[in-house]
């Protein structure tokens, strides 16, 4: 039996197809005639010159119904080699088949590779063929590890693999690099790195509403020559974009100082070429204005408009409090409301963990305070705002960095603003026009009408239509 023209295997059960029948019956042991036409043979055309009877079409119809039944028992002893499937309609099977075939019976050039990985190298078999696939393809997309084990059989130096210049990609990943830089200011933000349990794997990813900034992140990844698809998909789950980055990034995030895992444990610091970088400076509160900060507009009782411009980070400090202050906190906060704003701490009960809270800031709002005070001379503070206890009793602080008076607000608009095009860009854009024409001033029943109208048109979330119209613009259908 040949299979797709690469093995042929033979089976002396199986009866020849055009072997020419035996009546058995008692009447008329002469050939006879069925009333269907019969199968022709292709080598010899024979004719039956005897009439046909009732009682002979009957036995032969029983005799080619045995003969197919006995013919598909055979034909199961074959299936296991080419995975149990008859159907040739299917390509996608075809493939399949094929590549199953020439791994189980490769050519004589791969099986004397075979036979020197296997017996005098002492590589497991399925290691040896997995190599053999590897050595077959012009391009392969091995893992870290496996690469390692590959290089550790064979006793090669994994650099002698980037010296003669065998990866696609350039290696080594310059660290210090401003492309580098700014994707790890966007995961600081809204990305996350991790290990998965099973196979210890890295995986990162960056989560976001706003498909303007998918398409920051993957320019950003394309420059790195990174492999990561042109369209972010959508989360239902998170309600929200996700685009995955390859562990190659991953690592070199993690070689720049960013530890996978959660940022309210890890507490990360700000990158040191950010200090020394104009360009890199500006894009990084840029980036952090739009992915974490928030511009709000107001009407005060005194009917003036007030406009702030603030951005906050969180940080665990569970390890930091005893189970008796955690139990405090736990009877502050109910099944729905599990925020509790940082002025209900502020009696002498709670003294000793107000005290917790002040000494442990995160490091990475504390570095962004102490560079914005050294580069514009000014003495901006960040505070606690909020406590949130979680369910599983992890209690995380929320502190923030807030601009309300007309200079601070004037300086963050003009010298960083937020990225260009996105969401918030546009609607902070709006807000600052109206503060411009109406925040030195009294207002007038008239004006707060027109005002209210006005910030109706620039919701304060994100809106499914904006979503849409932005994703068709930017990421259109091939």
């Amino acid at each position: 039996m040949k299979s797709h023209g690469t093995i042929q295997t033979k089976n002396k059960n199986l009866p020849k197809q055009n072997k020419k029948k035996k009546n058995t019956s008692k009447t008329n042991h002469k050939n006879t005639r069925s009333n269907t036409k019969p199968k022709r043979n292709r080598h010899r055309r024979t004719k039956n010159k005897t009439k046909n009877t009732p009682t002979n079409n009957k036995q032969t119809t029983n005799q080619n119904n045995t003969k197919t039944k006995t013919k598909h028992k055979n034909n199961t002893q074959i299936l296991p080699l080419v995975r149990r499937t008859t159907n040739n309609k299917n390509s996608n099977k075809n493939n399949s088949i094929k590549a199953n075939l020439r791994q189980t019976n490769p050519t004589k050039t791969s099986k004397k590779l075979y036979d020197l990985l296997k017996n005098k190298l002492k590589i497991p078999s399925r290691k040896a063929k997995l190599y053999i696939e590897w050595l077959k393809k012009p391009i392969t997309h091995p893992t870290v590890k496996s690469l390692l084990q590959f290089c550790k059989y064979l006793k090669i130096n994994p650099k002698q693999l980037e010296e003669k210049g065998l990866f696609t990609r350039k290696f080594p990943i310059n660290l210090k690099t401003p492309t580098l830089i700014k994707l790890k200011t966007h995961i600081l933000n809204e990305g996350k790195i991790t290990i998965t349990k099973t196979t210890k794997q890295l995986q990162a990813n960056y989560v976001n509403k706003d498909p303007t900034l998918h398409k920051y992140v993957i320019e950003l990844l394309k420059e790195l020559e990174a492999n990561v698809k042109e369209k972010p998909r959508w989360d239902q789950s998170k309600g929200a974009y996700v685009t995955n980055i390859d562990p190659t990034i991953a690592r070199a995030l993690i070689k720049t100082g960013l530890k996978p895992g959660k940022k309210t444990i890890t507490n990360p610091t700000l990158d040191p070429e950010i200090y020394k970088n104009l360009q890199l400076r500006k894009y990084h509160f840029q980036a952090t204005l739009t992915e974490e900060g928030t511009s709000s507009i107001y009407i005060t009782k005194e009917k003036r408009l007030k406009m702030t411009i603030a951005w906050d980070r969180s940080i665990d400090i569970t390890d930091k409090l005893t189970p008796q202050q955690i139990q405090k906190l736990k009877q502050l906060i109910t099944e729905k409301k599990r925020k509790i704003p940082i002025g209900k701490i502020k009696s002498k009960r709670y003294f000793d963990i107000l005290s917790i809270i002040v000494d442990n800031p995160p490091k990475l709002l504390v570095d962004e305070m102490k560079i914005l005070n050294k580069v514009h001379s000014k003495t901006f503070k960040i505070r606690p705002q909020k406590i949130h206890v979680s369910k599983d009793e992890h209690i995380s602080v929320a502190w923030n960095i807030i601009f309300f008076d007309i200079k601070s607000l004037s300086l963050f608009y003009f010298e960083y603003g937020m990225l260009d095009n996105t969401w918030k860009s546009m609607r902070l854009k709006k807000q600052f026009e109206l503060f411009r024409k109406y925040g030195r001033r009294k207002l007038s029943d008239e004006e707060i009408n027109e005002i209210q109208e006005y910030l109706n048109q620039i919701p304060r979330r994100i809106t499914n239509n904006w979503i849409k119209s932005a994703t068709k613009k930017l990421f259109r259908e091939t």
